[in-house]
């Protein structure tokens, strides 16, 4: 209901009476049972405590009725007249005369929660449940604290003007949608601070947006205009006040996003422990701030001892995560049975009374509410008398030691004005800038990409809009990296689309195409490509994914491919994004890995048109992804546990890595999911080594089991970003970004959004580090798709490129359409932007961008990139910027899989000044539709001229080789070294 639609008189009065007490009058009878949703897309009954007796009602229901008609009639009144604080006043008083008067309450919660005062308005809906006449849509209100919620909406109701704090629930909830501008949530905050300068929720939420957004400067002088109570140093003094003492002021330090403002501050001071602290002031009064608990965990895997409790907490702390996570994606339409689990879980935390609402839901759900009563009942009494007794330090000292394992001392506040650095990321200004220069052309790659989509990006269909792939691959085993690319422009679920191409490359470094003569000319509607060695006889083959049927094509090692259409049992017509080839059982033998994305004819059957709310893929039915393993006939078979799995989790997916994430046994894989939760399916190892003894040189191997695989991205924290909502998570490109010796994840993101940048703490946890390490704002403007993670530099630090481009043209004059690429300079603060100018012509170029991968084509020691796009030719960009140190290792299975996929290595070697330690990683995938060239580069900085290798292969095997020289390629064969070695062409 839009309350700005509805007459400002009796009619109004009478339907707002509907809204906050759950029930209409009737003439006759009074209070009936007839329940109003607001914000529930589905009408939910009043979770009352009792069907078979009435609620209790007042001594004299007229009397009753006639005030409670007086009261809406007169905080009606107040807000058509813009007297807000008035409003806000009369609800007080009437709660202060009758704590149970529950029109008083609910028209409270309502108008505070269209402020943006969350916790306060939680007060309120949390004593709704206790009088038994809480609305589901409420209950819902209670799930996360942070976000906005509408318990009703205001509409365009006069006064409502942007200073008013009408105007700081508009923020919040801008603030929270998934494409918010920093600086316009910033601007709305000043006009509010302006008319309400020490509101502590307007201060609060301006310190919370300043600092998740690393405004150092801004937060400094933020921090400098807090209130001397608020920084006082020493323990920060417990609330006693009794829990049913609502009324009181908010404070300062009773607004849970301070504390996470003070948190960020004195992280980046380096007072780790104390930020942790701090943000546990944000989960003392804010159970539901899934934010500060990721900050939590990220900084005390980072940072804290292993002795620390909090170190000791870290499994809790991960599921409570992403316990918090589930149910913030179930409430809203929970089943019976999910509605069960979330009574489970909230009586788990300590939320008793959301507990019982919860229960209640479930009765009404499954027409038991008559049964459920009496036990109800039992326990509202219980907690009535135990409130009456506690104070409000005791409840929230249980929730913590219910939830966390521990219940931490009140926080001891330092001095938050001790000056720090307030330029937390890189500065490489004075380095020569990454440079690169577009000779596809030149050297004879001639392909352009046609899947239908149109130059100006106003009608087409989905399906052409997301690109399709490319691969570089030496196909014949001569040296020189060669070229694959899907093509498209024909029918879904047909072979009528333009061929694929393969080009081969020649002596002289041009490109001859070959397709037709190696038979490697397939011609399904295009999508994702992928290298692997399906057949393990040394030979890179290629497999296509399609919107249709995939195709393997073998290669048969003279020069030509093969496809056998029976090699993938189940190989059925679907819309596959991407492909990964690697052994996920442990069995040395590759497994297939195929993303899905939308599993619904209708979506090549709507044309997308201005303004595209026709054209949103969630709108579709999506697709479950699959895992065919690898049988002992050489064919292709469903891993049924794990593909039953899958079918419980389907989503709209576009790219995956493969690779040891974990350093445990077997492979894990990371998938992107579009505008959803993402995927990480880790390994299931069974206790011990079993299976065949395989002979290895002196060793006799036993590889471990792997039984099945299980999807982890909740708990491994890499399921959403900071954000804590699903995003649209494109390209992904793998590598160790702050080289502390684990596999890091960057995943692109729509127009608006942040990218992701998952950094791997020691535990196995992910935290999305964009922000700190730079990437966050300069990744806002864009549409990213294709990402690489590679050093261009060779200074020992990956830096990153992005191709980008929208969907959608003319969505508005602020979005752009054509975007240009982005390249990102790694180094040991993170990451800066590349100028678009001085990076060549290509990157100063703007474009519709999509698939990326990177090579050596030139074999010079420097990575260069391939790229396709929507409105031009392919681009093979030759790295030209001035480089130092490397080497390029190729890896081959002997006991491992073939291509060693998971396969770790550790170098270590010496400059000038000390002695360094870098870890690279195989991986298979891609990260979106693409496959790079098989080698893994290593760029080192200045060395001394040698390095040593400590191999870790999947077999469990280690090598390790000593004095290998710089700037070289080498091949090298598990537990036999270095088989061929080859200088740059430098």
């Amino acid at each position: 209901m839009k309350l700005s639609s509805i007459r400002l008189d009796g009619t109004f009065t009478h339907q707002l009476l509907i809204v906050v007490l759950g029930f209409a009058f009737s003439s006759a009878s009074g209070c009936g049972g007839s329940g109003t949703e607001q914000s529930s897309p589905n009408k939910q009954a009043p979770l009352a405590a009792s069907t078979d007796k009435p609620r209790p009602q007042p001594e004299s229901e007229p009397v009753e009725e006639s005030r409670l008609v007086d009261t809406a009639k007169e905080f009606d009144e107040l807000l058509r007249t813009a007297k807000f604080a008035e409003a806000e006043s009369l609800l007080k008083n009437a709660i202060e005369q009758n704590p149970d008067d529950v029109t008083a309450r609910r028209l409270m919660a309502q108008m505070l929660s269209a402020q943006g005062r969350r916790i306060e308005a939680s007060h309120h809906v949390r004593h709704l449940i206790r009088l038994r006449v809480i609305q589901q849509y409420e209950l819902l209100s209670l799930i996360d604290l942070s976000g906005p919620f509408g318990l009703v909406n205001y509409g365009e109701m006069p006064g409502m003007a942007p200073n008013t704090l009408f105007g700081l629930g508009e923020a919040r909830r801008v603030y929270f949608s998934p494409r918010a501008e920093v600086d316009e949530v910033l601007s709305m905050l000043m006009k509010v601070r302006r008319q309400h300068p020490d509101h502590s929720t307007v201060v609060a939420l301006t310190g919370r947006v300043l600092a998740e957004n690393a405004r150092w400067s801004q937060l400094q002088e933020w921090i400098a205009e807090l209130p001397e109570d608020a920084k006082k140093v020493g323990p920060v003094a417990a609330n006693d006040n009794s829990i049913a003492g609502v009324n009181r002021p908010m404070t300062l330090r009773d607004e849970p996003e301070f504390w996470i403002a003070i948190g960020f501050w004195l992280d980046h001071g380096g007072l780790h422990e104390e930020a942790v602290n701090a943000w546990t002031e944000t989960l003392r009064r804010d159970p539901t701030n899934r934010a500060a608990l990721r900050l939590i965990v990220s900084t005390t895997e980072k940072h804290l001892p292993e002795s620390s409790r909090w170190s000791k907490e870290l499994p809790r702390l991960r599921q409570w995560i992403g316990d918090l996570d589930k149910v913030f994606r179930l409430a809203r339409d929970a089943d019976a049975e999910q509605a069960a689990w979330i009574a489970e879980r909230m009586q788990s935390w300590f939320r008793p009374w959301e507990s019982a609402a919860w229960m209640m839901r479930v009765a009404q759900l499954t027409d038991r509410v008559a049964a459920v009563v009496p036990e109800l009942d039992q326990r509202r009494a219980s907690l009535l008398a135990w409130e009456s007794q506690a104070t409000e330090l005791q409840a929230q000292q249980a929730r913590l030691q219910r939830s966390m394992g521990f219940a931490p001392s009140p926080f001891e506040m330092p001095s938050l004005s001790e000056s720090i650095a307030i330029d937390g990321t890189a500065d490489e200004s004075s380095r020569s800038p990454l440079v690169f220069q577009n000779v596809a052309s030149e050297l004879g790659i001639n392909t352009e990409f046609s899947t239908g989509y149109p130059a100006d990006g106003k009608e087409f269909y989905l399906h052409q809009a997301n690109g399709v792939g490319l691969a570089a691959l030496d196909y014949d085993l001569d040296g020189r990296c060669d070229t694959y690319f899907a093509r498209a422009g024909g029918d879904p679920n047909k072979m009528n689309s333009l061929a694929n191409q393969l080009y081969r490359q020649l002596p002289s470094g041009n490109f001859e195409e070959v397709t037709e003569v190696c038979r490697a000319d397939d011609r399904g509607f295009g999508q994702g490509i992928c290298v692997g060695d399906v057949n393990q006889d040394g030979f890179p083959d290629i497999l296509v994914a399609n919107i249709g049927r995939n195709s393997v094509y073998i290669n048969q090692g003279d020069g030509t491919f093969q496809t056998d259409p029976k090699l993938i049992n189940g190989n059925e017509e679907r819309w596959t994004s991407s492909l990964g080839l690697a052994d996920l059982n442990g069995d040395a033998l590759p497994e297939l890995v195929e993303i899905n994305y939308i599993d619904d004819p209708l979506a090549f059957e709507v044309m997308c048109s201005p303004p595209f709310d026709n054209c949103q893929p969630q709108s579709y039915r999506v697709a479950q992804d699959y895992v065919y393993e690898m049988q002992p006939d050489g064919t292709l078979s469903p891993w049924q546990t794990v593909c039953d799995a899958m079918s419980e989790r389907p989503k709209l997916g576009f790219g995956v890595i493969i690779g040891n994430f974990d350093d445990r046994c077997g492979n894990d894989f990371f998938v992107s999911n579009d505008g959803d939760l993402n995927h990480f399916w880790i390994s299931k190892c069974s206790a011990g080594p079993t299976g065949g003894e395989i002979a290895g040189g002196d060793t006799e191997l036993k590889s471990p089991a792997i039984t099945t695989m299980i999807e982890n991205a909740g708990l491994a924290g890499c399921a959403v970003g900071r954000s804590g909502i699903g995003e649209a998570c494109m390209g992904i490109a793998a590598g160790d970004f702050n080289r502390d010796g684990r596999l890091d994840l960057h995943v692109t993101n729509f127009h608006k959004e942040s990218v992701n940048l998952f950094v791997q703490t020691a535990g196995g946890f992910f935290a999305d580090e964009a922000l700190s390490f730079g990437l966050d704002p300069p990744s806002r403007s864009t549409t990213g798709f294709g990402t690489q993670a590679v050093d261009f530099d060779n200074d020992g630090w990956l830096d990153l490129a992005v191709l980008n481009g929208h969907l959608f043209n003319n969505i508005s004059q602020s979005v752009p359409f054509k975007m240009l690429p982005q390249l990102f300079r790694g180094g040991e603060r993170g990451f800066v932007s590349e100028s678009p100018q001085a990076s060549g012509s290509y990157f100063a170029g703007e474009q519709i961008g999509r698939t990326l991968t990177s090579l050596d084509f030139n074999n010079d020691g420097r990575l260069d990139l391939l790229a396709n796009h929507l409105d031009q030719p392919v681009a093979l960009l030759r790295n030209e910027t001035p480089s130092k140190d490397s080497v390029q290792i190729e890896f081959v299975g002997k006991y491992s899989e073939k291509d060693a996929v998971g396969a770790v290595v550790t170098l270590t070697y010496n400059t000038e000044a000390t002695a360094k330690e870098l870890t690279s990683f195989v991986v298979s995938g891609g990260g979106y539709m693409s496959t790079g060239q098989a080698v893994v580069h290593v760029g080192l900085g200045e060395t001394d001229g040698t390095v040593t290798l400590n191999i870790s292969w999947p077999s469990g095997l280690n090598d390790t080789i000593e004095g290998l020289a710089v700037n070289k390629r080498y091949q090298i064969l598990e537990s036999s070294g270095v088989i061929n070695a080859t200088r740059y062409a430098r």
